[in-house]
């Protein structure tokens, strides 16, 4: 047992020492001493130590971990011990926060800002028993010096022939102030431009800063240290480029040697075809050795996805200044069978999230292509008190595709990608069918064709010329069909159609990043263009019913739809995270089609987006779909409006908890005398956005993640202006519900 309103927070602090509660600040003096906001935040981030209950989330301490610690015990049995090997925090200390080291580590960063007769002091300030303190700091800074000239040795030898063409292109210049951080970054990047210009064994300790002041004025010259050996300061050639494939066999290796000289390749059975890895190789014979070439080399062949390791090494030559490298590939197997989760996020993505058995091989026709044969079971389920027939609001869908990508760019002319590039053509096809349960059934094909490439490790585009697809309802049930009737708008975003059009992605990706990570997705795409300028040119009369141009038979869509998603991941610390999402989509149809086809047109609700609501049963807009007849027909719209923030904690080593508030909506462009309220505007959008708070359990076993949330509604955007807020309506009865799910939401 434990009894928190007992608790004292300075019970277990130690005689001698006392409980860190805040500091007072940083003190400049003289009076009128004014430091940079960068000078102050360096110092700020020496003494911003956190006292016990500090958190992001509240504008106040509460020190609930400390209370926690101070009446449980790790070694007890039951419910006591559990909480605090989970959620108590240890005092913070004085003896812990060294006020006496803040200082030194303070004056040591104002010398490195250039405060070279810097001073720093503390004053405590206890409570009344002494049992808590605040910590006080002062800086006396006195007076920066600068950078007057930054002189660069004259050309002697190629070395310095390559550091004389780099003066003036560094961020240190005239006039800088004089940071010891701006050194070394100017040291860290002569060294670099060293080594990709063959001198591999230079080290940049080497690089000295000779500094000749007059006043707060400082001359620099940039020398080499005496002691420099000569063996560093050679720039080495390549001589040769041995490949080894597979070096655990212990069969006698095969050699084979292609047009570049000095490239050879050993290997023990043919695996792939030479021309693909010596394609992507920037380490070529006769150049000189580089840094960046190695690197991208391994990227290069990392990124081919066939290799286990990649493992570069050189061999110096000093008598005649070459090198000799070694590059050792260890081949994956060939056939791969394996199982994935899809993490749906994307809006018009309708059949939620799900799992693919996947049957692939990673080297199909020796040059590295992947051909992937892929089974999708995507589910969707719900409980909320707004269902009122649980079997529908369920939905399933299955997929059958194929996929076949290759590295390179395949066109009918050469483009010479950067070396630091890696790009591949993507060819899939594939059949989907969607079970809307109690609703109906509907069946698509698409095929694609399209271009990865990949900038750098964090930037990477997405083209794709042709993206086809065909949509049909192949069964309806009754009640589903009356909605129809009633809804021409809705009724032709089902029509059997083809679609013929193009998209193009953009990504920024920092999700590897082991701190604060982030994430923007762009995507435009289009359809109909080429088919609506051959109808014109052909004068298509458009026979049918619908005067809409067709063809094999069909009508075709025409539209443009625009999508950016932008997430951030802050880390708390503890593997806790706040994580937030904005979504913003708008489509807009034209020519031959009145409104976007149903699987390109937004949707809200569900468990992947606002999760108080049933999945796709919000707006659009104000607009009410809360009766008996409409409970089973979802919501559509051509503008999507989200955000997102969910605060992620660890429960134990495979569970997790969180909890998160969303908001949002779809809107239509133009009025639909079906859907009144639908429209978006301006003025009113923000008042008709949903909003939902909630809890949720997560089962993490890092390669599988199954979710659980319970979303709970804080405002219906389709209840009446002053009643949609659950403070203070009147006979309010919210929307709740609970989503099993597949994967994080986002």
């Amino acid at each position: 047992m434990f009894n928190i309103s007992a608790c004292s927070t300075t019970r277990k602090v130690p005689q001698q020492d006392a409980l860190y509660i805040s500091d007072k600040g940083i003190k400049v003096v003289p009076k009128g001493t004014k430091l940079p906001s960068s000078v102050k935040s360096s110092l700020e981030a020496i003494t911003n130590i956190s006292p016990n209950g500090s958190t992001l989330l509240l504008p106040f301490r509460l020190p609930v971990g400390l209370w926690f610690y101070n009446t449980t015990s790790s070694e007890s049995k039951g419910i006591g011990g559990w909480i605090n090997r989970h959620w108590a925090s240890p005092p913070v200390l004085l003896s812990a926060v060294n006020p006496e080291n803040k200082v030194g580590f303070m004056e040591n960063k104002l010398v490195d800002l250039g405060y070279f007769h810097a001073q720093a002091e503390y004053q405590l300030f206890p409570s009344s028993q002494g049992k808590k303190v605040r910590v006080g700091y002062t800086v006396r800074p006195g007076r920066r010096y600068y950078v007057k000239d930054l002189k660069y040795p004259e050309p002697t030898n190629y070395l310095d022939s390559l550091l004389f063409h780099e003066q003036g292109k560094g961020k240190l210049q005239a006039g800088d102030p004089l940071v010891t951080d701006a050194l070394l970054q100017e040291r860290e990047r002569l060294s670099k431009i060293l080594h990709d210009h063959g001198f591999v064994d230079f080290r940049k300790e080497l690089i000295q800063f000779v500094a000749d002041n007059a006043g707060q004025q400082v001359d620099l010259e940039l020398s080499l240290s005496n002691e420099t050996a000569d063996s560093l300061l050679i720039a080495y050639d390549i001589e040769t480029i041995k490949v080894y494939l597979d070096t655990a066999r212990q069969t006698p290796y095969l050699i084979d040697s292609t047009s570049a000289v000095g490239l050879v390749f050993y290997y023990h059975e043919p695996y792939i075809k030479w021309e693909t890895l010596s394609k992507g190789m920037a380490l070529l014979p006769g150049k000189k050795y580089s840094i960046t070439d190695e690197k991208n080399t391994f990227n290069y062949l990392s990124a081919l996805g066939i290799f286990r390791s990649v493992y570069i090494h050189y061999q110096n030559n000093l008598s005649d200044s070459t090198v000799d490298v070694s590059i050792e590939l260890t081949p994956l197997d060939n056939i791969r069978l394996s199982y994935e989760v899809d993490v749906v996020t994307k809006s018009n993505n309708f059949t939620g999230p799900g799992l693919s058995v996947v049957l692939g091989h990673r080297n199909a026709f020796g040059g590295a292509e992947k051909l992937d044969l892929k089974l999708d079971v995507n589910f969707e389920w719900m409980l909320g008190n707004n269902v009122t027939n649980q079997i529908g609001s369920g939905s399933y869908g299955l997929g059958l595709n194929i996929d076949y990508r290759k590295p390179g760019l395949l066109l009918p002319f050469h483009i010479k990608l950067p070396r630091d590039h890696f790009a591949y053509s993507d060819i899939n096809a594939g059949v989907n069918l969607l079970n809307r349960l109690q609703y109906y059934r509907m069946i698509s094909w698409h095929s694609e064709f399209g271009y990865h490439w990949r900038v750098s490790k964090s930037q990477s585009f997405e083209f794709r010329p042709l993206d086809i697809s065909y949509t049909k309802l192949i069964e309806t049930t009754p009640e589903f069909d009356s909605l129809l009737l009633e809804n021409p708008l809705i009724r032709r975003s089902f029509d059997e159609q083809f679609i013929f059009g193009l998209s193009f992605t953009s990504t920024i990706n920092h999700l590897w990043r082991n701190k604060n990570q982030f994430y923007w997705e762009n995507t435009i795409e289009t359809a109909g263009n080429l088919l609506g300028l051959i109808s014109s040119i052909a004068g298509d009369k458009t026979e049918n019913s619908n005067l809409r141009a067709q063809i094999f038979k069909n009508p075709y869509a025409q539209f443009v739809k625009l999508s950016t998603d932008v997430r951030y991941y802050f880390h708390l610390g503890e593997e806790q995270r706040l994580v937030s999402r904005m979504f913003v989509g708008l489509g807009i149809p034209y020519g031959n089609s009145r409104v976007m086809p149903y699987l390109k047109q937004f949707f809200a609700g569900g468990s992947s987006s606002v999760r108080a609501f049933r999945a796709r049963s919000l707006g659009p807009g104000t607009y009410n779909n809360l009766s008996e007849d409409n409970i089973y027909y979802e919501q559509t719209g051509d503008i999507k409006i989200e955000a997102n923030v969910e605060y992620r904690f660890p429960l134990s080593a495979y569970f997790a908890g969180a909890f998160f508030l969303d908001a949002g909506n779809i809107w239509l462009r133009n009025a639909d005398p079906s859907r009144p309220g639908g429209q978006f505007r301006w003025n009113s959008f923000l008042d008709e956005m949903a909003i939902g708070t909630g809890a949720g359990f997560r089962v993490d076993v890092d390669f599988f993640v199954l979710r659980l949330d319970f979303g709970y509604a804080l405002k219906e955007p389709y209840r009446s202006a002053g009643d949609r807020w659950i403070f203070g309506a009147n006979n309010y009865d919210p929307s709740y519900f609970l989503h099993l799910a597949i994967g994080y939401p986002f």
